[in-house]
């Protein structure tokens, strides 16, 4: 019976996996094998579900009218968020699971799931106030998929899945308009670049902590024009409800300083690819000129009056527009899902390459840091016997390559021991495919120099 049952769920993942044709063109020998998503409600797949302690949920009608099967998921739309068209796209799934869903497969954790909560931010405050999933969290949630990864594909295999995946981390509209604007709790202690400062620094030391549990390919969403949301033209709109300049503007400060950090951050940990994204402009454009891309309204949620409703008072109580197609929001705060899926086809396609870029360079990397470590131990050795045992720190350096790679320092051990895991067990293949497209910068000359000038290994 269990072998019956084993076979009939491979039939269906194997089913469900043709189905799901990627649109996105990867570069050749370049995989993505998961999607791992941190974030808020923009991205939330129903983790928020069983949190009743907050009102961050939306697993009730009309939520989801347009999702497979009609069903309310916890999606904080009327059918498919950001993360299911980003696996869709890249042709892993059709849909990213919620971490926390209780019909999760342990199937799904090798191609990817969803930590977001809904009301989350980079600001532990805001998670707080809406009793959501903080980013500390859903950290504590990564760490024990980890685990759960490795004891459904081994060491070697999850160590291969993390430094591939995707990782994306969709935060800030919360920080910004509910903790900074709308409560006003934030304004009493910072003016709004200290505050944007705050968050910024919040992620880089959120970006610090997935790197170094493995996440390589990260992608950081900005954040949107919240201005332009029907809540907050409500809020403060003024009576004809117009466009909130003032916000749009406070995001536009904090995409800059998110940018920066992130650059900073890249040039930090040159063994990691950190891409900023920016759904800012591309989803202004269609608020502004929302005819142009055949919609009707852009002022409005679909559901209810469309001005204040959301979550909990987006419920089956609520009227909903007749055609969700020619509007750009489905609640107060959220798109659609014809908006999201327009949104993320041409996102994805548009910096897909910078998470892939240097690939080539990157396993040439770890060839020579192989490399270096090995004649860095000979020469280690060969020092010990020649002083009687005692290794002498002097003079100890690598002639840098045109990257700037450190020096085989002892500290360094680890790091290296990772490259030459890297190395042997998934780049020597790589590499033949890199050679032959002659990808790689010139050949760097490269030696280890020890306190005697004689020898040079």
């Amino acid at each position: 019976m269990n072998s019956l049952s084993s076979f009939i769920h491979f039939i269906i993942l194997l089913l469900v996996a043709c189905k799901t044709k990627g649109i996105v063109q990867l570069p050749p020998n370049v995989s993505v094998p998961a999607v791992l998503v941190f974030g808020d409600s923009i991205v939330d797949t129903g983790n928020n579900n069983n949190n009743l302690r907050t009102t961050a949920r939306c697993n009730f009608p009309p939520y989801g009218k347009d999702f497979k099967g009609g069903i309310p998921t916890g999606r904080f739309s009327n059918g498919k968020v950001p993360s299911d068209f980003i696996v869709e796209e890249l042709g892993i799934k059709e849909f990213l699971p919620a971490y926390l869903d209780p019909n999760l497969q342990p199937s799904d954790l090798s191609t990817g799931v969803c930590f977001a909560s809904g009301g989350a931010g980079f600001d532990p405050l805001t998670s707080q106030t809406a009793s959501a999933i903080s980013l500390s969290g859903q950290l504590d949630l990564f760490k024990e998929y980890i685990g759960k990864l490795r004891e459904l594909v081994g060491e070697d295999r999850t160590n291969f899945i993390l430094a591939n995946s995707l990782f994306l981390v969709v935060l800030g509209s919360n920080d910004i308009s509910n903790t900074y604007f709308l409560s006003h709790i934030r304004q009493l202690q910072y003016d709004f670049p200290d505050y944007a400062d705050l968050m910024v620094n919040s992620a880089s030391n959120f970006l610090k902590e997935i790197y170094e549990l493995g996440a390589r390919r990260i992608g950081v969403f900005n954040a949107p024009p919240i201005g332009c949301l029907p809540f907050q033209r409500t809020a403060a709109g003024g009576i004809e409800r117009r466009i909130v300049v003032e916000y749009n503007e406070a995001v536009e400060l904090y995409n800059s300083k998110l940018s920066k950090g992130l650059a900073s951050f890249n040039q930090n940990y040159p063994n990691s690819r950190i891409v900023y994204i920016d759904v800012y402009n591309p989803l202004l454009d269609i608020i502004v000129n929302s005819n142009k891309y055949g919609y009707k309204v852009d002022d409005k949620g679909c559901c209810g009056t469309g001005i204040i409703e959301v979550v909990l008072l987006c419920n089956h109580l609520s009227s909903t527009c007749p055609n969700d197609m020619e509007f750009v929001f489905w609640d107060s705060f959220h798109p659609t899902e014809s908006v999201y899926k327009r949104l993320i086809a041409p996102i994805i396609q548009k910096y897909v390459n910078d998470f892939m870029e240097e690939e080539c360079q990157d396993i040439e990397r770890y060839r020579y840091e192989w490399d270096a470590f090995q004649q860095w131990q000979q020469a280690r050795e060969h020092e010990r016997q020649l002083d009687g045992g005692e290794v002498s720190n002097a003079s100890q350096s690598v002639e840098t390559s045109q990257c700037g790679w450190r020096s085989p320092e002892e500290g360094d051990q680890v790091e290296y021991e990772r490259s030459k895991m890297v190395w042997m067990k998934f780049g020597q293949e790589k590499i033949k495919e890199c050679m032959k497209k002659r990808v790689f910068p010139g050949r760097n000359t490269r030696s280890v120099r020890f306190k005697h000038p004689d020898r040079v290994f």
